[in-house]
């Protein structure tokens, strides 16, 4: 598991193949994730959800 600190997420480049382990990667990362993306001026979920919202009915939820 990473801490908060290690701003590098090294185990984002780390294979698994439990849906479970990547779970628990995201739920620890959850409160900085969108810090995170901003730091490295990652936009695409934000660009996807809108490209995504024009194109669905309005009844739909987008997660990111």
């Amino acid at each position: 598991m990473h801490s908060n600190k290690d701003r590098t997420h090294s185990w984002l480049n780390q294979p698994t193949t439990t849906s479970e382990k990547v779970e628990k990667y995201y739920d620890s990362w959850a409160k900085e994730y969108n810090k995170d993306l901003d730091i490295w001026e990652y936009h695409a979920p934000i660009e996807s959800a809108k490209i995504l919202r024009k194109v669905s009915p309005d009844t739909i939820k987008i997660l990111d």
